[in-house]
């Protein structure tokens, strides 16, 4: 489908990964970001590349989220790329704690079965995040033409 705006021709193309392929959810605008954390959570499939500074840039000016900021950009990189993360957040003794509690001068708490599903959950949110931000870029960059 070819949808026409202010000059812009945007080409909407559905291949099998897509979020609309993946969730059955649709633009109803071309430069819509999805907001759905129900919808972001079906996402399974992703290609965004962390790597493309440009993409990056993007991402932080349309989602206020600075990916790239983290006191720990290693283990960000690895949450949001690596197939395995999930499973080692839900298992490792590496990740098993809270931050401080307030007032509890140095002691961290031990995070629960359901803390960690939570961060699984969060974690997959911003991945579809960034894979949405990624079709959408790839739209605006590689298929948009002036007319």
């Amino acid at each position: 489908m070819t949808q026409y705006s202010k000059g812009i021709i945007y080409i909407d193309m559905i291949n099998n990964n897509s979020i609309e392929a993946q969730t059955g959810w649709r633009r109803p605008y071309p430069k819509q970001i999805l907001q759905d954390s129900d919808v972001l959570l079906k996402i399974t499939e992703y290609d965004f590349d962390l790597n493309d500074r440009e993409f990056v840039k993007y991402f932080i000016s349309r989602t206020g989220i600075l990916v790239g900021s983290e006191s720990n950009p290693k283990l960000a990189r690895f949450l949001l790329t690596d197939p395995s993360a999930e499973n080692w957040m839900r298992e490792s003794p590496d990740f098993q704690f809270v931050s401080e509690a307030p007032g509890s001068f140095g002691k961290r708490q031990a995070m629960t079965i359901e803390d960690r599903e939570d961060r699984v959950r969060f974690n997959r949110i911003i991945k579809g995040r960034l894979q949405d931000a990624w079709e959408l870029y790839k739209t605006e960059r590689e298929l948009t033409y002036d007319i």
